[in-house]
């Protein structure tokens, strides 16, 4: 065949389905949006310290930052999503060390009652696991662009 297309009518049923996967779409992205800046803001309040309006203040910038942050890169990348896929796995893989080590930091903070702070058996295993994933991102950086 010279030409590598599928034409078809989608219909009264396939209307209706993507109908449902723009409303699935919409509302997930809405979601994500909300609840990311929500964290955001109180983890930025909890660092500086707390003050009474302050995630409320934030929460009202970082919404629209961040929206139009992701619109930049979505534009972008909107000849290649391969590239866009890649850049979510680089940045999620080389995050997840700092990630986990924020959590441990937390955890082990005055904010967590003493009783649900992790114990010895624990912390060990979260500092094995944060070496791992730091050594983990150390040899993927390496054999990805160094290698």
């Amino acid at each position: 065949m010279s030409q590598a297309r599928l034409d078809f009518n989608l219909g009264y049923v396939g209307t209706g389905i993507l109908a449902v996967a723009f409303i699935t779409m919409f509302s997930t992205t809405l979601t994500c949006l909300n609840g990311y800046t929500r964290t955001l803001a109180r983890g930025v309040t909890l660092l500086w310290g707390s003050k009474k309006h302050l995630p409320v203040r934030l929460y009202a910038w970082f919404l629209p930052a961040l929206a139009g942050l992701s619109l930049a890169v979505i534009a972008f990348f909107l000849g290649s999503m391969r590239a866009l896929v890649d850049l979510a796995t680089v940045l999620a893989f080389l995050t997840a060390p700092l990630v986990a080590w924020l959590n441990f930091r937390v955890v082990r903070t005055a904010l967590v009652p003493a009783k649900h702070r992790p114990g010895p058996l624990l912390t060990v295993l979260s500092r094995a696991g944060i070496l791992y994933l730091a050594g983990f991102s150390l040899v993927w950086l390496y054999v990805r662009w160094l290698n």
